[in-house]
């Protein structure tokens, strides 16, 4: 289970390669004295790796940057000189670009992270949802599976659905899944799926999409309906109630009545919604 994303993370591309730049341009100052200026050995033209990682953090804590930035920036120059010390065959570079591409699709298509739910967030959703009548379920981005699994099993007279565009995951949530009735997995995008024909929506993606997927699920869905965001809000709207999982990354679940007209004319006052904390 990952922590909990922040609510947004902006930083530009082009700073996290002046973090680095600067990180190998600082430690060559620090370590080239003395040293033949056209030597072709790695630790000599990467600089000091391990000067150059640890300025790295020293440069992405000065700016702020969320922690797993600091932990790529800290390793990469390490990385990259056991990497090149390994002397390994370009195939293997090659298999393991085939392979995170096939893990990581949708983060370096669309800004999607691969994020796992947890149980305690599946539980919830079940929870919210057991009892109700005629449930037509989606996750949008369901990675391998996790809370469909769930939904399939604890809720067998609901209709469970899941879509995910990377393919290891996808697979892996198809293996996990068959043999359940009640449950449909899907490989695509959802951006291409209607989503009038399901009543609850779950969404745990990024902020990048949140504006527009809010929008598409206010076109298609049904009035009355309810869209889940775990983690990220919908920006310009106010959630109907906010669920509490109380884990550890302190996990809320964002969810969103589909009003029947504007959805600026029926959004919920910000100190109306309520919140819940599951049992």
């Amino acid at each position: 289970m990952l922590p909990r994303p922040p609510d947004e993370d902006a930083t530009p591309h082009w700073l996290h390669f002046a973090v680095q730049a600067g990180a190998i341009v600082a430690s060559h100052c620090l370590t080239w004295a003395g040293q033949p200026a056209f030597s072709t050995t790695p630790s000599t033209w990467l600089g000091n790796p391990i000067l150059a990682g640890a300025l790295a953090l020293a440069l992405s804590i000065a700016l702020g940057l969320p922690w797993w930035w600091k932990l790529i920036h800290a390793l990469f120059l390490p990385a990259s000189l056991l990497a090149l010390a390994a002397d390994l065959p370009p195939q293997w570079y090659l298999w393991s670009f085939v392979l995170l591409f096939l893990l990581f699709r949708s983060a370096a298509i669309g800004k999607i992270p691969l994020y796992f739910s947890g149980r305690r967030t599946t539980r919830a959703l079940a929870g919210l949802l057991k009892g109700q009548p005629n449930v037509r379920f989606i996750d949008l981005g369901a990675g391998i599976g996790s809370v469909t699994q769930h939904l399939a099993r604890t809720l067998p007279d609901s209709e469970i659905a899941g879509v995910e565009n990377s393919l290891v995951p996808w697979l892996i949530g198809r293996l996990r899944t068959l043999g359940a009735s009640n449950h449909h997995w899907a490989f695509g995008n959802f951006w291409q799926i209607p989503l009038g024909s399901y009543n609850v929506v779950y969404a745990f993606l990024s902020p990048a999409p949140m504006a527009r997927l809010w929008e598409k699920a206010q076109k298609e869905m049904s009035p009355g309906s309810l869209f889940v965001s775990n983690s990220f809000r919908c920006p310009g709207t106010e959630p109907t109630f906010v669920i509490e999982i109380g884990d550890w990354r302190k996990t809320e679940l964002y969810c969103y009545t589909i009003p029947a007209a504007s959805p600026q004319a029926n959004a919920p006052a910000r100190d109306n919604h309520h919140r819940l904390r599951p049992t």
